[in-house]
C-alpha cells in the first residue's frame, strides 16, 4: 500500500503528520509470541517505509520494522490483544559474562559473539532465544543494560517477549539518585525513544533495587519515593502503551499502569536452603499484579538452586504470579548463551556457574533441564501435593527427593492442578494414567477428562484410583493437549512408594505423608 500527503512545514519548525486511515485486517496481522514452542517460529511483522521529498533537494527516508500488538495491566494480571498473558522467564545481565575463565565486567551484549549475529564459530543471540523458548521461558528481563538494537530485532523476529530495563542500579550503593538524576532521567528517556517501536518490548522496567544501598534495606544514596514518579513521569511523556515497572523491593505507586516486582522477599541469606515460593502481594498495592523478579541467587550454581528454578516457579503459579523470574539461569547453565563460561558468581560467590560450555553436553537430557521445561510449561499439569512435598529439593538437586506412599489395596484420592498459560484456546484435555512398576508399565487406572479453563488460570481436578496390593512402585503419568496445540506437556516423574496397611489403623501412615487421601477397603 503506497499513499502519499502534501504538507507545508515553515523553514526551522517540526509538524505532526498523520496519514491514514489504513486498513488492516487484524486477525492476520497481530504479533504475538512463541507460545507454545514452535521450532522456527517467526512472529508477523509489517514494514513501513518513509520518504519526504522537498523541491529541489535529495529524499530523505526512512525504513521502519513494527508489529501490531496492544499489552495492558489489568487488575492483578496483563492482557495481550485481549488475551490474560502470564510472563514467565530470566534476567540476564550483560554486564556480568565473560567468555574466558577470568570474571568480567563489560559490554558483553555488543561484544561477546552469544549475543551477536550467528557466526562459523557461534550460533550466537538466535540461538540463545531458542534455547529460552525451548524452556518455555516466554519472558526474558534485559537486566541493567540496555540490549542492542540486533537483540531486539531477533526478539521482534522470534516471538520473545522483553521486559526493556535501564542500566540504573542502586544496589550496592554504586550509584548516586541524587548527584546522578538528571542523567537517569535522560537515560531512561532515551531508551523508550530508541526500543518504543519494537513489537517484542511488552514492558519498561525504569531501574533494579533503586531502595537498596550497601546494607540492605538501607535506600540507595539519594533514593525517595519521588525518584520512583519522576521516572514513571519519563516514560509516560513518550510511551503510554506499555505497563512500566520497577525490580526491586521499593514501595508501590498508585498508578494503574505500574507494579514493583519484589527481590529475595522471605528468604534467609545464611540458609544454605533459599527457597520460597512467596509472590510478594503484600508488597504491591491491592488488586495489582504480584509475582517475584529475583528469588534464588546467590545459591543458583548449584544443584538445590537450579532445580528450585523449577519447584519455586511451580509452586509460585499455584499461588497466582503474574511474573516469575528466578536469577539468575546463566548462573546455573552459563553456556545458555553460546561460549560463554563464567558469570558474576565467579567473583562475587567464589564459585564458578554450575554448568558452563563444556560440563552440559547435552543439556535437553539433563533431569533438572527436563524439570525446569515442565515447570514453565503454559499447560503444566502437577499433583500439587506431590509438588509441594518436594519443593525444596536437596542438596544434590534430586526430584523427588521426598518419598510420598501409598498404602496397598487402598482408595486413593489425588488432586491434579492444570495451569492453561496458551494464548488461544481454553478447552484443555487432560490425560492420567497410572502405571505398575515404571513408567511404561502396566495401567492400574486411567482417565480423560475436557476441561474449561479461562486462559491466564488454573484448575484442579480429582482423581480416584486402587492401589494394587502388588509391591511395586506406582508412576502417574500425565499429560495435557488442545485441539489447536496438540499435546503441549508430558510427565512421567510422579512415582508413589506402596506399603502395607498400617495395624489397626492408618494413622500412622497419614502423619508420614499428609498428602495422601486414602479409604480402606
Amino acid at each position: 500500500m503506497i499513499l502519499a500527503k502534501r504538507i507545508t512545514v515553515p523553514a526551522g519548525q517540526t509538524k505532526k503528520v498523520t496519514v491514514g486511515p489504513v486498513s488492516w485486517i487484524v486477525p492476520n496481522s497481530l504479533w504475538w509470541p512463541n507460545i507454545p514452542y514452535v521450532e522456527g517460529y517467526r512472529a508477523q511483522l509489517h514494514n513501513l517505509d518513509v520518504t519526504a521529498t522537498v523541491v529541489g533537494s535529495e529524499p530523505s527516508t526512512s525504513h521502519v520494522r513494527f508489529g501490531f500488538r496492544e499489552i495492558e495491566q489489568v487488575g492483578d494480571g496483563f492482557e495481550l490483544n485481549g488475551v490474560p498473558i502470564n510472563f514467565r522467564g530470566d534476567s540476564p545481565q550483560g554486564a556480568d559474562y565473560d567468555n574466558i575463565d577470568n570474571y568480567g565486567r563489560g559490554d558483553a551484549f555488543d561484544t561477546l559473539p552469544g549475543f551477536l549475529r550467528p557466526s562459523a564459530s557461534n550460533p550466537g543471540w538466535e540461538k540463545v532465544i531458542d534455547n529460552y523458548q525451548r524452556l518455555n521461558y516466554n519472558s526474558v528481563r534485559i537486566h541493567q543494560e540496555p540490549a542492542s538494537p540486533y537483540m531486539l530485532d531477533v526478539a521482534d523476529e522470534m516471538g520473545m517477549i522483553l521486559m526493556d530495563e535501564s542500566a540504573i542500579r542502586g544496589s550496592n550503593g554504586r550509584e548516586s539518585l541524587f548527584s546522578g538524576r538528571d542523567n537517569m532521567v535522560k537515560h531512561v528517556q532515551d531508551l523508550v525513544l530508541r526500543d518504543r517501536n519494537h513489537a517484542s518490548v511488552l514492558r519498561w522496567s525504569q531501574a533494579n533495587e533503586p531502595t537498596t544501598g550497601t546494607q540492605s534495606p538501607f535506600p540507595a544514596p539519594g533514593y525517595s519515593i519521588g525518584f520512583d514518579r519522576e521516572l514513571y513521569k519519563a516514560v509516560m511523556a513518550l510511551d503510554d502503551t506499555r505497563p512500566i515497572s520497577t525490580d526491586g523491593n521499593s514501595p508501590d505507586l498508585d498508578y494503574d499502569n505500574y507494579t514493583v516486582y519484589c527481590h529475595y522477599w522471605d528468604v534467609s541469606w545464611s540458609n544454605p536452603d533459599r527457597f520460597t515460593e512467596s509472590t510478594c502481594p503484600e508488597a504491591v498495592l491491592p488488586g495489582k499484579p504480584h509475582g517475584s523478579g529475583e528469588h534464588i541467587w546467590n545459591t543458583d550454581n548449584t544443584p538445590r538452586g537450579f532445580m528450585q528454578f523449577a519447584t519455586s516457579t511451580q509452586r509460585m503459579r499455584v499461588n497466582d504470579a503474574a511474573d516469575i523470574r528466578p536469577y539468575t539461569l546463566l548462573s546455573a547453565w552459563a553456556s545458555l548463551v553460546p561460549g560463554v563460561r563464567s558469570t558474576d558468581m565467579t567473583i562475587e560467590g567464589n564459585l564458578k556457574p554450575l554448568y558452563g560450555e563444556d560440563n552440559l553436553p547435552d543439556p535437553w537430557s539433563h533431569p533438572t533441564v527436563q524439570r525446569i521445561q515442565k515447570a514453565f510449561s503454559p499447560l503444566l499439569v502437577s499433583d500439587n501435593a506431590y509438588w509441594d512435598a518436594n519443593k525444596r529439593s536437596n542438596s544434590a538437586g534430586v526430584w523427588p527427593a521426598v518419598p510420598v506412599a501409598l498404602e496397598r489395596g487402598a482408595s486413593v484420592t489425588r488432586t491434579l492442578t492444570v495451569f492453561n498459560d496458551l494464548l488461544n484456546t481454553d478447552n484443555v484435555t487432560l490425560n492420567w494414567a497410572v502405571r505398575s512398576g515404571s513408567a511404561t508399565g502396566d495401567i492400574v487406572a486411567s482417565g480423560s477428562k475436557d476441561l474449561f479453563i479461562p486462559r491466564g488460570s488454573d484448575k484442579d481436578h480429582e482423581i480416584t484410583f486402587t492401589v494394587p496390593k502388588s509391591a511395586d512402585d506406582l508412576y502417574l503419568v500425565l499429560s495435557a493437549q488442545t485441539a489447536a496445540n496438540g499435546t503441549v506437556f508430558t510427565d512421567d516423574g510422579t512415582k508413589f512408594a506402596t506399603v502395607e496397611p498400617a495395624p489397626g489403623d492408618n494413622t500412622a501412615l497419614r502423619g508420614q505423608s499428609p498428602f495422601i487421601k486414602v479409604e480402606r477397603r
